[in-house]
């Protein structure tokens, strides 16, 4: 007799590493080219339009590489003064040898934008192997001399699946690492109804997590409809 396993409700902390990575034609080229940059060094920026999974493959490029310091740059980080927050980021990155940045997405505000481009400017001088991940449209970086010193590095494009194989063998990586089970018919249930999109399914998943968490069910073909709307 099978048990299905109810929702975890312990609060993971998010680890991401290379046995979770899902590699595919919009991001190969990019993860070959890290791993080169972790023996050869350089100055990249990662980007991407969407969610393309910038953020998990620095962090396990950080997991593995003990010489790395990776500093996570969140959305509210950026208000304060430049020349502190470039001081508190420095700190952060002291220790590493090879510096991975992973900014959230979206604009940074003036203060964050002046505060990464001393950071950079500083790495440069020191001869510090960097990655940036951002994804920022060009235009909403506003401070002309970051954009210059960022379009000086090597881009790196990263863009998300779009066929059903992949995306649910994303939705697979994510749900083990969330350490849940869910039926194979409730995964491609998403696929159907939520826009195919990386970042809208992952969304969703989450979405639907939490609200089986609060109705103390599991989802399945038979209520997942319920779940997600109500």
């Amino acid at each position: 007799m099978s048990v299905e396993q109810p929702p975890l409700t312990l609060t993971l902390p998010t680890v991401f590493t290379h046995d979770g990575w899902i590699n595919h034609d919009g991001v190969a080229a990019a993860a070959s080219a890290l791993a080169l940059w972790s023996v050869a060094g350089g100055e990249v920026w990662l980007r991407s339009d969407g969610v393309a999974g910038k953020s998990h493959l620095m962090q396990a490029v950080a997991h593995e590489l003990r010489q790395a310091a990776l500093l996570v740059v969140a959305g509210g980080d950026g208000e304060d003064d430049a020349n502190r927050l470039s001081a508190a980021w420095m700190a952060r990155l002291q220790p590493g040898r090879r510096w991975l940045i992973d900014i959230a997405a979206g604009a940074l505000p003036e203060q964050g934008q002046l505060a990464l481009f001393h950071l950079i400017e500083r790495g440069r001088r020191e001869g510090v192997p960097m990655v940036v991940g951002w994804r920022c449209p060009d235009a909403a970086i506003t401070r002309p001399e970051l954009l210059s010193r960022l379009r000086a590095m090597q881009q790196l494009p990263m863009a998300p699946p779009v066929d059903d194989g992949t995306l649910l063998a994303l939705l697979e990586a994510e749900l083990r690492r969330m350490q849940w089970q869910l039926n194979g018919a409730v995964l491609r249930y998403l696929l159907g109804h939520t826009h195919r999109e990386l970042g809208a399914l992952l969304a969703t998943l989450h979405r639907l997590h939490q609200r089986s968490l609060a109705a103390q069910c599991k989802p399945s073909p038979a209520n997942i409809r319920r779940l997600l709307e109500g």
